[in-house]
């Protein structure tokens, strides 16, 4: 029999979610792809977890620096998702999974915004994230990354900070 890897997913953040206080009547699966997004209803909580997304993520240092940024833009007042305040926005761990825990917003509707909008966004998004505190050189994050990198191909160490805001150069 096929592992159902949503139900799988949906059954760990449900279970995780029991642990932590966040009760849970119905999961409802809303995205499932290299994660498993979960609205953990009636509570306003979403769970991420990690699904295939492991073949390539193995560690949790992703999923903390997604929830250090989302944290970030949020005290900067950028309109992202936040880390619910129901739960510890740390990388939780339940029946082989790993998870972080988001503020559930229902739909609104509107439909998609078009294509000038998105650009809008992201080109603000990006002005906020310029401020992001980037880590030295000689950071133990910095010189992690670095070393994970090596024998990987033409990468830089440099490039292992994709997400980074850099200065721009005018």
């Amino acid at each position: 029999m096929p592992l159902d890897v949503p139900a799988a997913a949906a059954r760990a953040a449900v279970s995780v979610a029991a642990g932590l206080g966040v009760a849970c009547a119905e999961p409802v699966v809303l995205a499932d792809g290299a994660n498993v997004i979960v609205h953990l209803s009636p509570s306003p909580v979403v769970a991420k977890v990690a699904a295939s997304t492991l073949a390539v993520r193995p560690d949790a240092a992703w999923l903390r620096r997604e929830l250090d940024i989302a944290g970030f833009l949020v005290r900067a007042g950028a309109p992202v998702l936040a880390p619910s305040p129901e739960v510890a926005a740390v990388v939780h761990r339940g029946d082989g999974h790993m998870m972080s825990f988001w503020t559930y917003v229902p739909p609104s509707g509107a439909g998609r915004p078009d294509e000038a909008v998105i650009g809008s966004m992201l080109r603000d998004l990006h002005a906020v994230l310029r401020s992001y505190p980037v880590p030295s050189r000689n950071s133990p994050r910095w010189q992690t990354s670095r070393r994970s990198w090596r024998g990987r191909g033409p990468r830089s160490a440099r490039a292992t900070w994709p997400c980074w805001p850099r200065p721009s150069a005018g």
